[in-house]
């Protein structure tokens, strides 16, 4: 049989103590974090309700696909003749593809903006879709352009927003 002696177990109890407070340490790290997370999306949506140029934008574009399904508004997207579509056209699609990549590297809360946006993004997406696919085989287009935006669309297609009630 082994006995421990008094120092010994003294210096266990501080080793386990020190174990059990990181442990606290990290859990209440990555509450903070979440929670700064979650406000900060907050802020985003209260935010994005009041920006004038987003709003703008989205009613210049219902205006354009107003009683069509699947619009393609590539046709919008010329400088000269349409400065002010093509200006509410790319302003939506920066938009939703800057919110689209900060869901999805976790920087805003996928769970609270969906829960306010899945119909809009849905929606916008449903509109914008063949514009997005004209401006990357345009001359001056990349595969990537939206891809964030896309591929938020197709996961919450594949995951859709469920009644609570």
């Amino acid at each position: 049989m082994m006995t421990i002696s008094l120092s010994d177990g003294l210096l266990i109890a501080q080793a386990v103590i020190l174990f059990i407070g990181l442990g606290f340490t990290a859990l209440s790290v990555w509450n903070t974090k979440r929670d700064n997370r979650r406000m900060a999306t907050v802020d985003l949506i209260l935010r994005q309700r009041e920006n004038k140029t987003l709003n703008d934008a989205v009613y210049i574009i219902t205006g354009l696909v107003k009683g069509n399904d699947f619009p393609s508004l590539h046709q919008y997207l010329d400088k000269e003749k349409h400065p002010n579509e093509r200006k509410a056209i790319l302003d939506l699609l920066n938009y939703r593809e800057f919110v689209a990549v900060g869901i999805n590297i976790g920087i805003i809360d996928e769970e609270i903006y969906k829960r306010s946006y899945y119909n809009i993004i849905l929606r916008d997406w449903k509109w914008m879709r063949q514009t997005v696919e004209s401006i990357r085989n345009s001359e001056k287009g990349h595969p990537t352009n939206f891809q964030d935006f896309e591929k938020l669309v197709k996961r919450w297609q594949k995951r859709p927003l469920k009644k609570d009630i």
